[in-house]
């Protein structure tokens, strides 16, 4: 789904982060049918005042039909997709992790980086983008435990200590020790922004990637018969072995993955896939109703239209993420403008239809300069030309 920022030219705050994050939380709080009174009168107040939210809501509201406005507002919806494990606990209410998975789905829908979709008619406004980029760099990797406390990640090499749980980070990495209180089991959320990627190591060992635009909702310390997490984004995981408690992870898709000790990588990226590949062990995907199993060497893609599609992958092109490395096959140029704004941070805007519909073979390397990819596809003539503009996004031609 294409996305873009709204910009909010009435006054200095209307222009902020801190608007654009606020009203996107109330969108998402609206259409799951979780918005306050309150909220909803503000909400309502800003859309009919300002004719850019008032836009971005209906260009919203088109993406879902109108049955799944009724899904998502449902009680027997929410109560039919929760699954029986632990659930979180907040001031006002408690919302089981399913639901917070299709909350997470809608904001994810409304931008990755709590920024505005809008729909656009053609290729070239899809690439018309300014992409919370920038904003999500500068907020950097978020840490929000279950009793409101937040952290910024991004720069820290020290220790946390609070509410039992000893964090110890890195400029790209967070493991934890955590205690016996009741808080070390309720949910925290880990948010990657675009244009960075974070290694997490939980309390059972398992390791977990953050791919960029990742969110990853996870307890300090695993109770009962399972080991439940939800991920919207990438991740590749190395699962610890354990055989008394199997580790679940809940998508935004409303679909899950089971696991006992195993390596693969899980892209989420778009609300209406789950592509799963394989790299040792065994995992079972279940979701809509449809179930599979899928050995190593194999990739498992789910869509709720087609059904279940298994097929060996191309292991470099899938996994080379975590190396700094993107792989491009047969991509159009809209799609290479879509990863080098999620994946690097930069503002990318295509120029005219022509340059959209281009094909492009070869790999986009994180580890340098962004010049060398753009020479090297001027060079190609899959492209005419390029430039930065004075705000700093990369127009291609």
């Amino acid at each position: 789904m294409p996305g873009s920022t709204v910009l909010f030219m009435q006054s200095d705050y209307m222009q902020s982060r801190r608007y654009a994050d606020h009203i996107s939380q109330l969108m998402y709080e609206k259409l799951a049918g979780m918005i306050s009174p309150q909220d909803d009168a503000y909400l309502e107040e800003q859309i009919t005042k300002y004719e850019q939210v008032r836009k971005a809501w209906d260009n919203l509201q088109r993406q879902f039909s109108k049955e799944d406005h009724q899904r998502f507002q449902s009680s027997e919806f929410w109560q039919h997709s929760s699954p029986p494990a632990w659930k979180m606990s907040t001031p006002g209410w408690r919302m089981s992790i399913q639901r917070i998975s299709w909350a997470a789905m809608l904001l994810g829908c409304i931008g990755a980086a709590s920024y505005f979709l809008v729909r656009h008619k053609t290729e070239v406004d899809k690439s018309r983008m300014v992409a919370a980029s920038l904003s999500g760099k500068q907020n950097g990797i978020q840490l929000k435990l279950a009793n409101g406390s937040l952290f910024d990640l991004s720069t820290r090499t020290d220790s946390i200590s609070v509410d039992g749980v000893h964090l110890s980070t890195a400029k790209t990495s967070l493991s934890y020790k955590a205690g016996n209180s009741d808080l070390t089991a309720t949910i925290n959320t880990l948010t990657v922004p675009i244009g960075r990627d974070y290694k997490v190591l939980l309390s059972d060992g398992t390791e977990i990637w953050l791919n960029a635009a990742t969110t990853l909702q996870f307890p300090f310390r695993f109770d009962g018969k399972a080991r439940e997490i939800t991920v919207i984004g990438e991740a590749f995981f190395k699962v610890a072995k354990n055989a008394d408690m199997p580790f679940i992870i809940h998508t935004a898709q409303a679909g899950e993955i089971k696991v006992l000790g195993t390596e693969f990588n899980l892209n989420t990226y778009d609300t209406t896939f789950v592509k799963v590949a394989l790299v040792k062990g065994s995992v079972s995907v279940q979701i809509a109703g449809m179930q599979s199993t899928i050995t190593p060497g194999q990739q498992a893609v789910f869509d709720k239209k087609n059904g279940v599609n298994i097929a060996p992958f191309d292991a470099e092109e899938v996994l080379s993420w975590k190396d700094g490395i993107y792989y491009f096959n047969n991509a159009t140029m809209t799609e290479v403008s879509q990863i080098c704004m999620r994946w690097l941070g930069i503002n990318t805007i295509l120029d005219n239809n022509t340059v959209a519909q281009q094909r492009f073979f070869g790999k986009l390397d994180r580890n340098r300069p962004l010049k060398d990819f753009m020479e090297a596809l001027k060079s190609t003539k899959i492209i005419e030309d390029y430039y930065y503009d004075k705000e700093g996004a990369l127009h291609i031609k």
